[in-house]
């Protein structure tokens, strides 16, 4: 037995009992996937792996790969299933079985006649309301063993069902009645809708048939008449074998064969067609004659003798005798009415046969394979009797055999074509290249008799067919965006982008070219698509012609060097200029201030960048002066252009426009600032064109984006850009409706929740580069877990993000200590909160069953973490406000530590309610302190206030108003008073004080209720913050993802 025959002997072995593997509602949804043609091919490879392919809905396709191991299966599928095993891999256990596993078969003086009351027809009635196609046909199943009755006291039990508008019914008692008696059954299934022969089976077993079950039961007799209704039925099983009903009758015969001195004397029966020798023959017993069967062949003897003789005598034992007995015991014979055989009998054997194929494509394209099996020179097809005959001799066929040999091709995916002798078809492209790759090529390596025709020969290439080749015609470049004149081809003929790509992501490898040959994508090609087609457009004039931006053709460059070898000169200098170093320091005169080495390098970055037509991201780590590298871009790029330029626009958290205003007036002091804020800023709207540097807040720019729309800017730039990360909210929407030449964003996050912030910072910068926003989603889904993907997306937005860390290029920077401080809740406070968790987990099951919203236990955690913070933070109706707070009174000892040591200290909350607690706690103190939270109006004043003034030792700060973009230097110590989800806004917090000008080292205190989901919250950061590292020091960034089910759940758990 060969490799492949021993490891497919073991995938039997494991799936002859598919039951243990599958639940029967599994195996119901996989019969009914199948039933739909989905599975267009399946193969067993020489590695032992059993592999097919299916179609879903949208033609897309889906690969299934079952691994055998020493006692079970392992399984693999692209759809994307994680749990158990999906209706993919079950629908191609379910069809391997049914193809590869044969099942033992089982133990199944003339006068005028008088037609008185009855009215007779002319010939012309009989032929009325005949349909051209018969709806309903019937099915007969005997499930236990071939028709056996020798008896007339032994029954025939037959399973009954009926195919009515593909669905299937039970062809019980009472419905074969209902259709006979009434002519009717579902309310529109009518006799009239069956064949001829089938109406006379429903008359009959309506009329004769008793009721076994669901099943009918007929006697010995009864069975005998009805198998006259049953001569050249089709639809009449045993099992996979077909039993066939002859309509001639046979003679009974006695056969002498030689064996050895002697003959062996043998009953047997002569038909029209030869002669058969019997053993253990199976006889229906009826009153005129019996049928007697052979391997699924029945004919009707009449009695032309005593029946019960003639029965005995079938059914007589074989006996050996020598030639002088034999020649006297058939003489004898003769007064029977048995015809003897003379010693000329024949002995009824199996015969060897090959297997015969013939290839070729149809003329609606579908590939046919004909299968034929040679019997020493008589061709048969596959079917289902046993029984065959040529030139007068009967032999037995090697069915099992032959069914190995269809369910071969069965197997692979083809469909058995209705009404063609051994004709199966397969009808998918994919399913050609996988047949003549996998299969057809073995077939002719085992020397199989094969016959192809000429347009099959495409396939057969050593194996394989010729992979396309994409080459590069001809490139222009028109505002931006490169034309490119391509060709994808072999040596047979040529495809277009939208077909290669469409293949890809369908998960297709074989394609037709427009000459109605065929090529094969390889595996670089194909990984070469999936990795660049969602930037790609292809000409609406011109199928031939491809556009691709020139921020795209960067990573085009990049991964065509690694897979196909070969990129337009043009991407290739657009890459080598971005690549070259630049000492042009030109320009600079207009700018106030010292820069560092790295902010040099930043300046003359972004502008390479923006000569190049590409716009960027400024993504420095928070206090290395991103504000100031932007300025001084600014003043170069105003006198580059002489100052005739039109104005930049800078848009930025309503909190950091005076921040913007007082360093623009610092550093370029020469240029004309205008700020929009307030009411009256439509009394300035007229200015904008005059000035040099616009600044506005985002809240005020989704305002006034009508007014925005009617002026074209040079640079449009957006500092703490995550207030765009949201591609459908207002921010997003104004940003992006904005006409700026040059694009620049300023962020120490890009990222702050998930990948797609970072595409909807991309579609500011360069709308398309990262393909469409569902696209996106669907290509970077799982990103958390997959390195490959944040290597991909990183490599995609290297180019454009310039991020450089403190310990890098600040390395005179104080040290910045973190620290986590916990506390512990005193009992009262503990109990508490245990009730609350309590209750949130009660919670958590409901969510996770769907009998409550995710807003709900998004509330119960809510309640939980304000609680740890201070349980007056709770709503009234709980009953805690005068209950204590551990966390309270660690800062309290922390703040009076720290003042008396000379610290200078911000308190950052994300709950504005706790602030004002702390205020209250200070005022009692008579400790001096700044506040700043969304609601504050002279932001700045704060901040200034607080930084000239030694006295004022605390700062408390709303995380999401104070927790960006402010210089707090003068303060040495920060407080996170609770903890976020997102750590990198923390860092952002942490980083108003430790950023250039800081002079003294930096001490972060994080404060932690022990035992709490605050822990918990740690565990998530430190988690989620894996990514952020990863994707950020590789250039970009991601960090916390939104609360999936499972974080609830850990949140929640003991």
């Amino acid at each position: 037995m060969c490799l492949t025959g021993v490891v497919q002997h073991m995938i039997q072995n494991i799936l002859i009992n598919p039951d243990s593997l599958l639940k029967s509602e599994e195996q119901k949804r996989a019969r009914e996937l199948l039933k739909t043609g989905a599975l267009v091919f399946c193969s067993v490879d020489k590695d032992g792996k059993l592999r097919s392919i299916l179609k879903d809905s949208s033609k897309s396709v889906i690969n299934v790969e079952v691994t055998p191991k020493e006692t079970d299966l392992s399984f693999k599928c692209t759809c994307g299933h994680h749990e158990g095993i999906c209706i993919h891999c079950a629908a191609t256990i379910l069809h391997y079985v049914k193809y590869s596993h044969i099942p033992v078969k089982n133990k199944g003086i003339e006068r005028k006649p008088n037609f008185s009351g009855l009215v007779q027809k002319g010939i012309s009635d009989f032929l009325e309301a005949t349909p051209d196609e018969f709806k309903a046909r019937v099915f007969l199943e005997l499930a236990s063993e071939m028709p056996h009755s020798p008896s007339r006291w032994a029954n025939c039990v037959f399973e009954v069902n009926i195919m009515f508008e593909k669905r299937e019914y039970k062809g019980s008692l009472g419905n074969l009645r209902q259709i006979h008696f009434k002519d009717i059954l579902g309310g529109s299934m009518q006799i009239s809708h069956f064949p001829p022969q089938d109406r006379q089976i429903i008359r009959f077993l309506a009329i004769n048939a008793e009721a076994d079950g669901f099943k009918l039961s007929l006697s010995s007799e009864t069975a005998a008449e009805f198998f006259h209704s049953l001569s050249g039925f089709d639809n009449f099983r045993c099992g996979k074998e077909k039993i066939t009903v002859h309509r001639n009758p046979a003679l009974p015969v006695l056969s002498a064969i030689p064996s050895g001195d002697g003959y062996l004397l043998r009953p047997g029966i002569e038909t029209e067609k030869g002669q058969i020798p019997f053993k253990d023959p199976r006889i229906i017993m009826g009153k005129s004659g019996c049928w007697v069967g052979l391997s699924g062949d029945y004919w009707w003897i009449p009695a032309s003798m005593d029946l019960v003789w003639l029965r005995n005598f079938l059914h007589a034992r074989e006996q050996v005798c020598s030639r002088e007995k034999a020649e006297q015991i058939i003489s004898n014979f003769s007064k029977h009415s048995v015809k003897t055989a003379g010693i000329h009998g024949q002995d009824l054997r199996y015969r060897d046969f090959i297997p015969v194929y013939h290839a070729k494509f149809a003329q609606d394209k579908s590939l046919q394979l004909k299968l034929c099996f040679d019997y020493a020179g008589s061709t048969v097809y596959p079917a289902d009797k046993r029984l065959a005959e040529s030139s007068g001799k009967y032999w037995k066929r090697n069915l099992e055999k032959e069914r190995e040999y269809e369910n071969e091709v069965l197997l692979a995916g083809f469909r058995k074509k209705n009404g063609g002798e051994g004709l199966y078809t397969i009808s998918d492209t994919e399913a050609y290249g996988l047949f003549f790759e996998k299969i057809m090529t073995r077939w002719i390596d085992e020397k199989r008799e094969v016959y192809i025709s000429p347009e099959c020969s495409s396939f057969i290439k050593k194996g394989d067919l010729d992979d396309f080749v994409l080459r590069f015609r001809n490139v222009t470049e028109e505002n931006g965006f490169f034309k490119i004149r391509y060709q994808i081809s072999t040596m047979r003929g040529e495809i277009s982008w939208k077909q290669l790509t469409d293949a890809v992501r369908n998960g297709r490898t074989f394609i037709e070219t427009r000459t109605s040959n065929f090529g094969r994508i390889s595996d670089r090609l194909g990984k070469f698509v999936r990795a660049v087609a969602d930037f790609v457009q292809i000409d609406p004039v011109d199928e031939d012609v491809i556009i691709i931006s020139r921020a795209s053709a960067l990573f085009w460059t990049d991964t065509a060097k690694e897979l196909l070898g070969e990129t337009p000169s043009e991407f290739l200098e657009l890459k080598n200029s971005l690549d070259r170093t630049s000492d042009d320091e030109s320009g600079l005169s207009d700018f106030n201030g010292v820069l560092r080495n790295y902010q040099l390098d930043g300046f003359k970055w972004i502008r390479k960048m923006a000569e190049n037509g590409l716009n960027t991201i400024l993504a420095d780590e928070m206090g290395l002066g991103k504000t100031i590298q932007a300025l001084v871009m600014i003043a170069c790029y105003r006198r580059q252009h002489d100052c005739q330029s039109l104005p930049v626009l800078i848009l930025c958290p309503s909190s950091l426009v005076e921040n913007w205003e007082m360093e623009a007036q610092k550093f370029v002091p020469s240029l004309n600032v205008l700020v929009l804020k307030g009411p009256d800023r439509a009394e300035h709207i007229d200015k904008i064109s005059g000035s040099d540097i616009v600044i506005s807040s985002y809240a005020l720019a989704k305002r006034d984006v009508e007014t925005y729309s009617k002026f074209n800017f040079s640079y449009l730039i957006l500092d703490e850009a995550q207030h765009i990360k949201n591609p459908s909210t207002a921010n997003a929407k104004a940003c992006k409706s904005i006409t700026a030449e040059h694009k620049l964003v300023l962020t120490g996050t890009p990222l702050e929740n998930s990948a797609e912030e970072l595409w909807s910072i991309f579609d500011f910068l360069h709308p398309g580069m990262l393909g469409s926003y569902r696209s996106f989603r669907l290509r970077y889904s799982g990103i958390r877990d997959s390195e490959d993907k944040q290597l991909e997306l990183a490599a995609r937005v290297a180019p454009f993000i310039l991020r450089r860390k403190k310990k890098e290029v600040a390395a005179e920077l104080p040290e910045k200590i973190e620290q986590v401080i916990y506390c512990e809740m005193e009992d009262e406070q503990r109990n508490f909160y245990s009730e609350l968790l309590e209750k949130g987990r009660d919670e958590c099951n409901d969510f996770l069953k769907g009998r409550i919203t995710k807003f709900d236990i998004l509330t119960s955690l809510l309640r939980l973490r304000q609680f740890c913070c201070h349980p007056a933070l709770l709503p009234e109706n709980f009953g805690v406000k005068n209950a204590k707070s551990a966390k309270m009174d660690l800062m309290q000892e922390l703040l009076f530590e720290s003042i008396d040591s000379g610290h200078r200290l911000l308190v950052f909350s994300q709950f504005v309610s706790l602030l004002k607690i702390a205020r209250g706690w200070l005022d009692e103190q008579s400790i001096k302190y700044e506040y700043l939270d969304g609601s504050t109006e002279n932001r700045m004043e704060r901040v200034l206030n607080f930084n000239s003034s030694p006295d004022i030792p605390v700062f408390l700060l709303s995380l999401k108003a104070g927790g960006s973009g402010l210089n707090l230097t003068s303060a040495d110590r920060v407080i996170i008073y609770d903890p976020w989800w997102n750590p990198a806004v923390e860092m952002q917090a942490t980083d108003r004080t430790h950023r250039i000008g800081q002079e003294k080292s930096v001490c972060s205190m994080k404060l932690v209720v022990k035992d709490s989901i605050e822990e918990k919250m740690l565990s998530l950061q430190r988690k989620k913050q894996t990514l952020f590292t990863n994707l950020l020091d590789r250039v970009p960034s991601s960090s916390l993802g939104h609360l999936s089910n499972e974080d609830i759940e850990f949140l929640l758990s003991r």
